[in-house]
């Protein structure tokens, strides 16, 4: 999983996503639903290699959090060839799991 820690750098890791299904976590430090959600994204990169997943810090990616009014954490943002495909709220690592999956076998 990418960590990025500015909105210039996750812009140009989405650009590098082009043709290929890409995974956005938006998270923060103390968020406990946050952690067991990345637990699950870092396990799944290691069985998806050819999907990327990137990790942003609401607090650090300002200009991302306004634009998506991203509300609450965790977030995530599915982008199939740099497109947004869907976008959910919560915590739910079942539903998280097989979106990712669901989403992967469109690509």
């Amino acid at each position: 999983m990418i960590e990025v820690y500015d909105d210039d750098e996750l812009r140009d890791k989405v650009k590098q996503c082009a043709g290929k299904l890409c995974v956005i976590t938006f998270n923060s430090v103390g968020c406990g639903a946050c952690k067991q959600t990345t637990k699950l994204l870092e396990g799944l990169s290691e069985q998806m290699p050819d999907v990327t997943f990137i990790k942003v810090d609401v607090k650090k990616a300002d200009e991302f959090v306004q634009k998506y009014k991203i509300s609450g954490v965790p977030a995530f943002m599915f982008l199939i060839d740099g497109v947004i495909a869907e976008c959910f709220q919560g915590g739910n690592t079942d539903y998280l799991r097989k979106t990712i999956e669901r989403l992967y076998s469109q690509c």
